[in-house]
C-alpha cells in the first residue's frame, strides 16, 4: 500500500452551523440526491433513516460536540459546503432545529431538548476551509475507500469512479490512483469497474427487478462474480477493460443480474441463494449439462449435481463418516454395556455403508465397463 500525501492546504474558522450547508454529492447518498438544489432538510431525513445518526445526535447531546477531527468544508459564496463531516454537521443540524425531522420526530425532538437543557449544542464549528473540491478528494478517499472510516462498497466505489473521471485514461491510472489515496491498485480497478457495471444496470432502470434498491445495493456480489472465470465469460466482462461496460453482453448481463438480485416471491430467495454460492453458479456454468439444467429453471444446487460438485460432497461427506466411525471405533473398547439401541444403530450403519460401497461400485464400473467380484 502506498503512503498518502497528506492533508489538504486550507484554513480553521468559526463558522456559524446555520451557514453550514450538507454536501448534496456526498458519495454516501443515492443518486436520486446528488442535485445541486436538494435542500439540507431532504438530506437530513433520508441520513435519518441510518440508526447512527441518532446515535451521534445523543451523544453530543450527552457529551458536547468533540472538535479532535476537522470538518472540512469548501466557501461558495456566504455558504459553506461540508465535504467531510456530513453526519456530524447533520446531527448538529437536527439538535439545533428538530422541526427539520420528518424521520423519528420524536426521537429527534427528545435529543433536542436534552442537549438544550445540558448546553451542548454548538452555535459555531471549527472548519478546514479549502478553495476547491479537488483539495480534498484525495483525503476523503483516504479516509473513507481506502478505509480509516471505511464506507460501504457502493459509495466506495462511486467515489474511486468520480477519481478516475477526473484524469484521462492511461495504463497505469489504477497504479497512481491507489498511490495517492493510500490504497492498491487491484481495490481501486475492481471499484471502478464494479461501478460502471451498476451504472449499466441503473441505465436499464435494473432490469425491472423491483427488490433492487440503490440504497442498501450489495455490490459485492456483482464484483466477486466477474472474478470468476465461467460468469466472466457469459457476460463477455473483460478485465483488461478499464469500463467493461462498453464490451459486456448486454443479454447475458441482465440474466447474471436476476440471478444475483431478482428475488422469487414463493421462495423468498434469487436463483443464487447464498452469496458463498457464487463459486457453485461459476461452476454450474462451466459444466454444460449442468448448465442447460439452470438455464431450464433448475435450482443452483440441482444443476450443481452434474458438475464435480457432486464428486466433491460426496468425497468430503466420506471422510467425514470415516472420522466419525473411527471415534466410534475407539469407544467400542471402552464400554461396559451395550444397548438394543446402540446395535439397533451400529446395523443401520453397516447397511448404509454396504449399499453405498454397492453404488460406488456399480457406478464405476459402468464407466468403466468393467466387472466386480460383488
Amino acid at each position: 500500500m502506498e503512503n498518502f500525501k497528506g492533508f489538504p492546504v486550507g484554513h480553521i474558522d468559526e463558522i456559524e452551523v446555520s451557514k453550514l450547508r450538507l454536501d448534496p454529492f456526498n458519495p454516501r447518498l443515492p443518486q436520486r440526491l446528488h442535485q445541486a438544489d436538494v435542500s439540507d432538510r431532504e438530506i437530513l431525513n433520508w441520513m435519518l433513516d441510518d440508526a447512527s445518526l441518532v446515535h451521534l445526535m445523543a451523544s453530543i447531546a450527552s457529551n458536547g460536540f468533540f472538535p479532535g477531527e476537522p470538518i472540512v468544508a469548501l466557501q461558495e459564496e456566504s455558504t459553506f459546503i461540508v465535504v467531510e463531516g456530513n453526519r456530524r454537521l447533520a446531527a448538529i443540524k437536527l439538535l439545533t432545529n428538530p422541526s427539520l425531522a420528518s424521520e423519528s420526530p420524536k426521537t429527534v425532538f427528545e435529543l433536542s431538548e436534552k442537549a438544550k437543557d445540558y448546553g451542548t449544542i454548538p452555535w459555531k464549528l471549527p472548519v478546514y476551509v479549502v478553495s476547491k473540491r479537488d483539495e480534498v478528494d484525495n483525503y476523503i478517499a483516504f479516509r473513507h475507500v481506502t478505509g480509516i472510516k471505511s464506507w460501504p462498497i457502493l459509495s466506495k466505489a462511486r467515489y474511486s469512479y468520480y477519481l478516475f473521471g477526473k484524469k484521462k485514461f492511461y495504463p497505469e491510472i489504477f497504479k497512481d490512483i491507489a498511490s495517492e489515496i493510500g490504497s492498491y491498485a487491484k481495490h481501486i480497478r475492481r471499484y471502478v469497474q464494479g461501478y460502471d457495471l451498476y451504472l449499466l444496470a441503473e441505465k436499464n432502470e435494473f432490469f425491472g427487478v423491483a427488490s433492487v434498491a440503490e440504497e442498501n445495493f450489495p455490490l459485492s456480489l456483482l464484483t466477486d462474480s466477474f472474478d470468476l472465470p465461467n460468469i466472466a465469460r457469459l457476460i463477455r466482462f473483460n478485465p483488461n477493460q478499464a469500463l467493461p461496460s462498453q464490451e459486456i453482453d448486454l443479454e447475458n448481463f441482465e440474466l447474471l443480474f436476476r440471478w444475483l438480485y431478482e428475488i422469487d416471491p414463493e421462495t423468498k430467495s434469487t436463483r443464487l441463494g447464498e452469496s458463498r454460492d457464487i463459486t457453485l453458479l461459476n461452476k454450474v456454468l462451466g459444466a454444460d449439462k449442468a448448465k442447460e439444467k439452470f438455464l431450464d429453471g433448475s435450482s443452483l444446487k440441482e444443476a450443481a449435481e452434474f458438475t464435480t460438485a457432486a464428486e466433491e460432497s460426496l468425497q468430503e461427506a466420506l471422510k467425514q463418516a470415516r472420522f466419525w466411525l473411527r471415534d466410534a471405533n475407539g469407544y467400542v473398547t471402552k464400554v461396559e454395556n451395550v444397548s438394543d439401541d446402540d446395535m439397533k444403530l451400529s446395523e443401520q450403519v453397516l447397511k448404509m455403508a454396504e449399499k453405498i460401497d454397492f453404488d460406488l461400485r456399480y457406478i464405476k464400473r459402468k464407466d468403466e465397463k468393467v466387472d466386480f467380484d460383488f
